[in-house]
C-alpha cells in the first residue's frame, strides 16, 4: 500500500471536492427545513388545519415540523 504525500495542489483539490459535497448536502438540508406546514399552501395557520386532508384535520406535530409529501410552497406574489 502506498501513501500519497499531501501537497498544496492535491490539498486544494481535496478541499474543493469537500466544499462541493458539503454545499450540495447543506442545500438539500436547508430546503427540507423550510418544507414544513407553516410554509405550505395547504396549511390554514389561524386554525392550524391542513386543507389538503379530506377531513381538514390538524396534522400531527412531527408533520407540522417536518412537512409531508403533499407540501406545496405558498409563494406570495407581491403584486
Amino acid at each position: 500500500m502506498t501513501t500519497q504525500r499531501l501537497t498544496r495542489q492535491n490539498g486544494r483539490e481535496l478541499i474543493a471536492g469537500f466544499a462541493d459535497e458539503f454545499a450540495d448536502v447543506a442545500f438539500e438540508r436547508l430546503l427540507k427545513l423550510v418544507k414544513c406546514c407553516p410554509n405550505c399552501f395547504f396549511f390554514n395557520e389561524p386554525l392550524e388545519l391542513c386543507k389538503c386532508s379530506d377531513a381538514n384535520a390538524r396534522p400531527p406535530a412531527r408533520v407540522i415540523a417536518h412537512g409531508c409529501n403533499e407540501f406545496l410552497d405558498k409563494e406570495e406574489i407581491p403584486f
